[in-house]
Formats: C-alpha cells, sequence, structure tokens
C-alpha cells in the first residue's frame, strides 16, 4: 500500500512484514502467556475473543497498568465494557442534539430566508451559499441520495409531489455529516442568525460578554458532535483515545474553571481528547 496526495492505493506486502494471522487457539495462547493468565481467564478469553475482534481488544489491554500483576485481562475487559457502556449512551445523546440542530436550523433559515424560492424550497436558491461550486457540491450529493432513497417519504414526493422536496423532508433523510456540510456551505450570516436565535437569545451565558465567541467556535461545537455520533454509530474506541477530526475550541469559561483548582493547567491546544468533546457536547445543550 502506498499514498499519494492523501489518495491510497491497496497491493501484496510483497516484503512479507504484515503479522501473521493467528488462530483463536494460537490468540489465546499469545494472550495467556503475555498477561500471566489463569486457566479460567483463558477459557474467558477464548468466549470473549470468538464475538470481539481482537485488533479492537488490543488497545483496552494497553491501557491496563503495568503494576497490575494479576486480572489484566479482566481489567482490560471492564475498560472495552465500560468504552462499550459510554458508546452507547454517547450514541443517543449525539443523536438527539442531531435532531435538534436539524429542527433549529431548519426554523432559523426559513424564517431568515426572503429570496425569490418558496422557503421549504430555500436550498435551491445558489445565492445562500458561499459560491457556486459550494452550491453545485450539495446539490449533487443530495440528488445522488435522493436517487438511491428508497424510504416511504421520498418515494412519495417522487411520486406524489413531482420529486419537489421541502428543506424539512430533506433534512429528516440527510445524514448528520451531510447537515453539516450544508450549513458550513452557506453564507456565514445565515450561521449566525441561527446561532443568535437559538442559542445567544435564551440568556443561558451572557451574550454581551461571550457572544463573539461564542458565534466563533459553535460551529466547532457541532461538527465535534457530528464526529462522536459517526464513531459511535461504528464502534470506534472513545476510552484513551486521541481524535485529530474536528476538534473543539475550548469555551473559555469552560477552560477557566477546569483550571481554577487544578495542579496540572490544561491548555487550549489540550482540545483533541474525550473530554474536549464532551464540553463540546454539552455546550449545545
Amino acid at each position: 500500500m502506498y499514498t499519494t496526495d492523501n489518495s491510497i492505493s491497496l497491493s501484496r506486502d510483497l516484503k512479507r512484514e504484515m503479522k501473521a494471522f493467528l488462530p483463536l487457539k494460537d490468540l489465546v495462547s499469545y494472550l495467556s502467556d503475555k498477561l500471566d493468565m489463569s486457566p479460567e481467564e483463558e477459557l474467558d478469553s477464548k468466549n470473549f475473543l470468538r464475538c470481539h475482534n481482537y485488533y479492537s481488544f488490543s488497545a483496552f489491554i494497553k491501557q491496563v497498568p503495568d503494576n497490575l500483576h494479576k486480572g489484566k485481562f479482566q481489567a482490560a475487559i471492564s475498560l472495552y465494557e465500560f468504552n462499550d457502556w459510554l458508546s452507547q449512551f454517547l450514541f443517543i445523546f449525539s443523536g438527539r442534539l442531531e435532531q435538534f440542530i436539524k429542527s433549529t436550523f431548519i426554523e432559523s433559515l426559513c424564517q431568515q430566508y426572503n429570496g425569490k424560492y418558496q422557503k421549504g424550497e430555500c436550498y435551491l436558491d445558489e445565492t445562500i451559499y458561499e459560491n457556486f461550486e459550494l452550491y453545485n457540491e450539495f446539490i449533487s450529493i443530495i440528488e445522488k441520495h435522493l436517487s438511491e432513497n428508497q424510504s416511504l417519504s421520498i418515494q412519495h414526493h417522487i411520486k406524489n409531489k413531482g420529486s419537489k422536496f421541502p428543506i424539512w423532508v430533506l433534512f429528516q433523510e440527510m445524514t448528520f455529516g451531510e447537515t453539516t456540510r450544508f450549513i458550513s456551505a452557506l453564507k456565514k450570516e445565515y450561521r449566525e442568525y441561527w446561532i443568535d436565535t437559538t442559542f445567544l437569545s435564551t440568556g443561558v451565558v451572557n451574550s454581551k460578554i461571550h457572544g463573539e465567541e461564542i458565534q466563533s467556535k459553535l460551529f466547532g461545537w457541532v461538527s465535534a458532535t457530528w464526529y462522536m455520533r459517526n464513531r459511535t454509530a461504528h464502534h470506534l474506541r472513545l476510552y484513551g483515545q486521541n481524535f485529530t477530526i474536528a476538534s473543539p475550541s475550548f469555551f473559555s469559561a469552560d477552560l477557566r474553571q477546569i483550571n481554577k483548582n487544578a495542579e496540572t493547567k490544561k491548555k487550549k491546544t489540550h482540545n483533541n481528547d474525550l473530554f474536549a468533546y464532551l464540553l463540546a457536547m454539552k455546550n449545545l445543550i
């Protein structure tokens, strides 16, 4: 395998450097030697690894403290199960935030839009986008999505509404990623109006003090929520993981509170761990 300009081309490992495949029996034996497992733990590991991918599980073994001499396998299982519980919870939580974001943005955009199109079809007006390329890209993505979509709602609008789709129907079918892509493609004024009417007008924070900061950071918190939704939907690891996508900026009030009595101060650049993403999601409530 090699990469060129972020593209990947698959090829054989002619140098034969790839790790050898281990059947379940050998994998259990390897783990037993590595973790000094008891016969009971060997049986537990056999049952566990029959249903769970070892590569995914091995990351949790690395999180077990080195000074733990007995019960390392069970400790890794506990971390794995905690991660699983956390993933399930955040999947539900991020899903509710997704619905909140979609609902409030539709309301905001349709209230603000005063162009030549009907409010329900405002997404077809290229003048609301930052540029024609972004407009064309989004429309192409949605047209492809609709062509492949077999949901009753979409089929109803194809058969009975002449393939005319109000934005609230589209948002129901769009993924969270497509939704954030759409919002980011619009002119800044539409995002600012949404943030102002949905978040700043509630009075939860002092908009005179924090308004400008929230305007600049909130969509980053939305992107962080999308990323958590995506990871949890695919059962990817959260515990002990540093993330490199959609890293959110800290809200200054949060950072001051975190560092108030902390021995080790958290910096603005320490925003790629799970804690930073959870704070971002919290700030959307």
